[in-house]
């Protein structure tokens, strides 16, 4: 949902796919919930992290946060086949329409018992459900996890490999994005992709390692604003930097710096010096 610019009456809920960088844009994306006096709820889906920004954005708002666990597979399972024995259970039965058939379904259910119908009827969505969501991964943030450790320790259990991308936030890509973008142009489902780590001129993503294939060969031919999308395996702490020619070279994310305390109590970039040019002076020492 737009933090400005569009007005939109009687909003309940509030969902933060991504937290802002911003405190102030978060507590206006939630005041939309409550305004005439009204109130309602604001809901943010978060990684590890995010817990830094959190403790931040309830410092500056004054309120806490409650945690939620993420649903597994079966509690949506649970969730999607009751929701469909509701809907069965409150149907409105066109009696007058439905009639002329009605002999002929009671003959095709003749050989089965209430109970074996009512089985027969659940599985029909539950085993589509079930197969979906059975490899489904824990979505749920534990805050003993910093960095990298999660996406680390479920690449060193030899189920997902990690790739690279030419793609990233400048191309006006959120993790939403990158995932639909991934699905599409491979086919692959969401639930074979795990951490999507979105950079500024590039990413990376994890897949489940027998889909690899499906990802390669789905974007060997795949252009996005004219520009060719190249997918490369990587490893653990690979970083990338823009090289010449359109192409990356194994680098830091920024240029390297070290920081020495000001008098006033801040930061400064340090320097190294060497001796030398015109005049006694100093340049730069470049290494």
């Amino acid at each position: 949902m737009a933090a400005r610019g569009i007005d939109v009456d009687n909003v309940t809920h509030v969902i933060n796919y991504e937290l802002p960088d911003d405190v102030e844009n978060y507590t206006h994306r939630s005041g939309r919930t409550a305004r005439a006096g009204r109130s309602g709820v604001s809901i943010a889906i978060i990684s590890g992290r995010d817990i830094g920004k959190i403790r931040q954005i309830e410092r500056v708002i004054g309120k806490k946060f409650e945690k939620a666990e993420v649903p597994d597979g079966f509690a949506v399972c649970e969730k999607q086949l009751f929701a469909l024995v509701h809907k069965v259970h409150n149907v409105t039965v066109n009696e007058e329409q439905i009639d002329p058939y009605l002999t002929r379904i009671y003959e095709e259910f003749a050989d089965l018992s209430k109970e074996d119908i009512i089985r027969r009827f659940a599985s029909l969505e539950f085993n589509e459900f079930l197969e979906y969501y059975q490899d489904a991964p824990d979505l749920n943030v534990k805050e003993e996890r910093r960095g990298d450790e999660h996406s680390m320790t479920r690449r060193a259990s030899g189920k997902f490999t990690r790739l690279f991308i030419n793609l990233g936030s400048v191309d006006n890509f959120t993790r939403g994005d990158m995932l639909r973008f991934i699905c599409d142009n491979t086919g692959i489902r969401g639930n074979k992709i795990g951490r999507i780590d979105l950079k500024g001129v590039y990413s990376f993503f994890e897949v489940e390692n027998d889909v690899v294939p499906e990802v390669q060969n789905g974007f060997k031919k795949v252009d996005y604003n004219g520009r060719s999308v190249r997918i490369e395996t990587s490893q653990d702490g690979d970083k990338r930097k823009p090289g010449g020619g359109g192409g990356y070279r194994s680098y830091g994310d920024r240029p390297k710096k070290t920081w020495s305390g000001s008098e006033d109590g801040g930061f400064r970039p340090r320097r190294e010096f060497s001796k030398g040019g015109s005049g006694g002076g100093f340049r730069p020492k470049r290494g």
